[in-house]
């Protein structure tokens, strides 16, 4: 009785083990997606406001930038008007999945991301034709390594109609 106690508490305990490890992957994968699926619909929506303002005032707003004068929501619009899509979603991905960059550091450091919004690699975000593709990378630090895996990277792929 008691080899078959110690072999069923094994499987159980192996069993619970991968079951938290893919729990821990799952919310994080959520959290994630859930936010680039908004910072996707906000800049989708922002950017018929950044299409009908003016030369002039992008102008201002890109001296602004370089003087450090601006908010982060002036860089995302002058990023967004200079093509550089990625930094647009970069900048405004932290505010869209935890209304601060702070808050959503802390929350993705606290779901296994160690760097927070750092760890999240955007390369490949663009837009093509009326959509902006977002492309995200990053790896989730398991809460118990189970058989040598400390890690999962998982990748998510949004695409956003953007307004113009």
């Amino acid at each position: 009785m008691t080899v078959e106690a110690t072999l069923t508490l094994t499987a159980f305990l192996f069993a619970m083990l991968f079951l938290m490890n893919m729990g821990q992957v799952y919310r994080t994968q959520n959290y994630v997606t859930h936010g680039l699926l908004q910072t996707g619909k906000a800049l989708a929506y922002e950017s018929y406001h950044y299409k009908k303002s003016s030369s002039v005032n992008n102008g201002l707003q890109g001296l602004m930038s370089w003087l450090n004068l601006a908010d982060d929501r002036t860089n995302v619009q002058v990023a967004w008007h200079n093509e550089r899509y990625q930094e647009a979603v970069e900048t405004a991905f932290g505010y869209c999945i935890g209304g601060t960059v702070e808050k959503a550091d802390e929350e993705l450091k606290r779901l296994g991301l160690k760097m927070g919004t750092a760890s999240v690699d955007f390369s490949g975000t663009d837009k093509k034709d009326q959509n902006l593709e977002i492309n995200a990378v990053y790896s989730v630090q398991l809460p118990f390594a189970f058989f040598g895996f400390e890690q999962v990277t998982l990748h998510s792929h949004v695409v956003c109609g953007v307004w113009e």
